[in-house]
């Protein structure tokens, strides 16, 4: 059983557990004692090497009640801190690996895009998810009562923490061939069906546009018509743009991933997903980068439902950084 984090921490128990995890997390990043925050970083140390910190990440992630942003970005940062050192092959031939079967690759991959998704759409959300049911929860955005405290992270910064674990993913997922690595991207992210809907966006995330919809119903009533109208083409506005953001973020960080020194991975499928990225950099990636860059030098927000200046703005810088990583 892990040590005990502290004085400020509650008491350790077997497996960690969420109050458990959010005491270190706290004791460590807001403790001024060093002898606290020093046993905070053992303890969670202990939690990374433990079996529970994989589904207990994802699980606080996915089914975020009541998690902090401190607390979500921690579990984001654990889950690409052990993909990195995760191995495809029969047994660990250090301690601080960790062996992963092709159905654990298969559920991580699922696990992380949906979980891209939901930080995405929190991300994009006019002025931060504020005032609706966006907050507190899988189905909606952060916590907002926290959301502002100058220790804890907005969502995309999260989402920074998740699309490194995505690119780790994709480097090491053997079964994902680097060639398709890419384009199987792009395709999730900016998928559109018949009816003009995001065929791919996970309910999770179609449920935090929701919420905020439902929470920011105009108490005007001669705006309620403009809103029957506008709703649902607002809503799918907020859901394509996440998904533009996921896919930048990612390739922002896809190719200096494959090339990390500090990434686990066999010198062949190294080699392998390094060349598959080359091959899709001229005919794929910069012409999605480039029609995503022109759309975001448009200023278009959807039809004006809200002003989303500031989100255009990152969209920009983003776009423009993940240009320049390729």
């Amino acid at each position: 059983m892990a040590a005990s984090p502290g004085p400020e921490v509650a008491q350790v128990v077997a497996p960690p557990d969420r109050v458990s995890l959010g005491h270190a997390v706290n004791a460590l990043y807001t403790s001024h004692d060093p002898t606290t925050r020093s046993a905070a970083d053992e303890w969670l140390q202990s939690f990374l090497r433990s079996d529970i910190a994989w589904p207990l990440s994802i699980q606080l992630l996915s089914n975020a009640t009541d998690l902090t942003s401190l607390e979500a970005l921690f579990c984001a940062r654990a889950l690409h801190v052990l993909l990195r050192k995760s191995v495809v092959k029969p047994r660990a031939t250090q301690a601080s690996h960790a062996v992963l079967v092709e159905d654990d690759w298969v559920n991580m991959r699922s696990a992380l895009l949906a979980l891209a998704w939901n930080f995405s759409v929190k991300g994009v959300l006019p002025n931060g998810g504020v005032n609706g049911g966006a907050n507190g929860g899988a189905n909606g955005g952060m916590n907002s009562a926290n959301a502002n405290c100058t220790n804890e992270a907005p969502p995309r910064t999260v989402l920074t923490q998740v699309s490194l674990a995505i690119s780790v993913l994709a480097c090491k997922m053997v079964s994902w061939s680097a060639d398709g690595i890419v384009t199987d991207l792009i395709t999730h992210f900016t998928g559109i069906g018949e009816n003009g809907d995001r065929i791919n966006a996970p309910t999770s995330a179609k449920e935090i546009v929701s919420r905020w919809m439902e929470g920011n119903t105009p108490n005007d009533p001669d705006q309620h018509l403009r809103l029957d109208t506008d709703q649902h083409a607002f809503g799918e506005h907020l859901l394509a743009t996440a998904g533009e953001q996921c896919l930048i973020s990612i390739l922002a960080v896809l190719p200096e991933s494959c090339h990390s020194k500090e990434l686990s991975i066999h010198p062949a499928r190294r080699a392998e997903v390094g060349e598959g990225l080359k091959k899709a950099a001229t005919p794929i990636v910069f012409p999605t980068l480039d029609l995503l860059a022109a759309k975001a030098f448009e200023g278009s927000n959807g039809g004006g439902f809200h002003d989303t200046a500031p989100k255009e703005h990152h969209a920009r810088a983003s776009t423009l950084n993940a240009c320049a990583a390729w």
